[in-house]
């Protein structure tokens, strides 16, 4: 489902409209110009995910269950991946209402090095890079789930994600606590800066 419109923010009194529309209940949850701009209105037990693009994810009562939503990226029409401040990670299929989550508790193939999602992104060879707060980033595949883990030991410049941005020239752009990234994921090297 698309959505297009004009979104206006009024920060001093924390709201925000669509189309000149006020949205009651609603908060900005991330501001940001990167991949992965949300807003979340929540109104009674449902809520809305608006991403700056226009992409919406459904209104359905899974989002107003999901903790602080930081990020999030449909993966294919009507399944979303959704990146959590503490929560971690879920898989939502919207049609079939099924929720599959990837956490620090997990094990496997569904545990995360840590729980602090910070963004989610797609290169443009399709695969998918999701970022954290303290554990790196690493690949996902939607029936494989987490496939490989980035972290300082394999060269990045730190564990603290702020934001992965794919770039023109098939590297990954990774932004850390320590400096800038870039992520050659066909000869599998780091370059810090």
């Amino acid at each position: 489902m698309s959505k297009k419109g004009k979104i206006k923010l009024d920060i001093g009194t924390r709201s925000f409209y669509m189309d000149g529309v006020k949205q009651s209940g609603g908060y900005i949850q991330e501001e940001t110009k990167a991949v992965n701009g949300i807003l979340r209105n929540i109104s009674g037990k449902a809520a809305e995910i608006f991403q700056f693009s226009g992409r919406i994810a459904p209104s359905d009562s899974v989002f107003a269950l999901l903790p602080s939503v930081r990020s999030f990226l449909e993966i294919r029409d009507g399944v979303y991946l959704v990146g959590m401040h503490t929560g971690g990670l879920a898989l939502y299929d919207s049609h079939t209402h099924k929720l599959i989550k990837y956490n620090t508790r997990e094990e496997g193939s569904r545990k995360l090095y840590n729980d602090q999602v910070s963004n989610i992104v797609k290169d443009r060879e399709g695969r998918i890079w999701i970022g954290t707060f303290g554990g790196g980033f690493c690949r996902f595949d939607e029936e494989k789930g987490i496939m490989e883990w980035l972290t300082a030991v394999e060269g990045l410049s730190d564990d603290n994600i702020n934001s992965i941005i794919p770039g023109d020239d098939g590297k990954l752009w990774i932004s850390t606590g320590n400096g800038i990234s870039a992520y050659d994921p066909e000869s599998r090297q780091f370059t810090n800066y």
